[in-house]
């Protein structure tokens, strides 16, 4: 039961925004039975490839593969051969390592999405901003009413592939990470996102072998086999910020640790605003309660002359430094615009 690689051929390259070449690989299978343990060891889509040419060793990326299985010969064996496109990613003099890589596979492209939240984090210039709040809050008006935030808005999707060792990769920092946005100023592939712009939206690790021929300082032909993860991550980054602006209104004020309705009347053809209790003080004879939601100031305690707003995102903030995502500038860069 196996199977072994009877010849290769490299068919023809391109030479556009990137080097690619085109490769079939014959192998013969002990029996048609070893077609799926075949298929499942190959290298998949997006895999990293190395290939020795003297004192060079070239990096591709498996860009894409197809198999074919030949029917069974006399013997019982099957020949399925493997057509491989490969994309150039780095030639180096000697060997490096798949996790000295500079990230790669790397795309932006656009998304819209919509977003609806009960609770936030503050951010600043919000009232409560600085005050040690390190968990979600209600999104309340400064009264204590509650506000419902949905905004829609484009941003950018941001994919990349890099490697990493295994004794440096930890998927329960990824996972605890996911959905949540970057507290920190920080630098990825090149590009330097400002606190709360970026979200952590995907990502995936698969474990990965790479064997090479290598030769020694007196001519010994021998191999080096790295082990390694492939990692995949989705960014979204938000270049406004993924704070938002929530209207700070309602139809209550906070006044004496209770919510007391808010009443409108008019002196001298002016309007007031505040509790029933100070409409009756005024002597007007024309009040009666807001039945729409005003503008309240950042106490919560009176009607505000002007807008404000609660300030704040329904992420949660988070350091990215412990991901350890790469912070140099992948080797390609692909740019989509929808």
């Amino acid at each position: 039961m196996g199977w072994r690689l009877l010849r290769r051929m490299e068919k023809r390259g391109r030479a556009n925004e990137n080097y690619e070449k085109v490769v079939d690989e014959v192998y013969e299978l002990d029996s048609a039975d070893d077609f799926n343990a075949f298929l499942l060891a190959f290298k998949k889509k997006g895999g990293i490839t190395v290939e020795r040419r003297g004192i060079f060793a070239y990096y591709f990326t498996v860009e894409s593969v197809e198999i074919e299985r030949r029917p069974p010969m006399a013997t019982g064996k099957v020949q399925a051969v493997a057509t491989i496109t490969l994309s150039l990613l780095k030639s180096s003099e000697g060997l490096i390592p798949p996790w000295e890589l500079a990230p790669y596979s790397f795309r932006v492209s656009t998304r819209s999405i919509e977003e609806t939240t009960t609770r936030f984090y503050p951010g600043v210039g919000d009232i409560t901003y600085g005050r040690g709040l390190s968990t979600a809050v209600p999104l309340t008006n400064t009264a204590g009413s509650p506000l419902h935030g949905r905004s829609s808005r484009a941003l950018a999707l941001v994919e990349f592939s890099y490697n990493a060792p295994l004794s440096s990769f930890d998927s329960r920092l990824f996972w605890a990470a996911h959905g949540k946005i970057n507290r920190l100023t920080t630098t990825i592939c090149g590009m330097t996102f400002p606190p709360r712009t970026i979200r952590l939206e995907s990502f995936g690790a698969s474990y990965a072998t790479e064997t090479v021929e290598t030769t020694d300082a007196a001519g010994a032909n021998g191999s080096t086999t790295w082990r390694y993860y492939k990692i995949d991550v989705g960014l979204l980054a938000n270049p406004r910020s993924y704070d938002q602006l929530f209207a700070n209104v309602g139809t209550r004020l906070y006044r004496n640790g209770f919510l007391a309705q808010i009443w409108r009347w008019t002196v001298g053809g002016v309007a007031r605003y505040g509790t029933y209790g100070e409409y009756r003080e005024s002597g007007a004879k024309d009040g009666e309660p807001v039945g729409e939601n005003v503008s309240l100031d950042f106490s919560g305690s009176a009607v505000s002359p002007i807008p404000t707003y609660r300030v704040g995102t329904p992420f949660e903030p988070v350091d990215f430094s412990s991901l350890g995502l790469p912070s140099e500038a992948p080797s390609q860069w692909r740019v989509e615009v929808e």
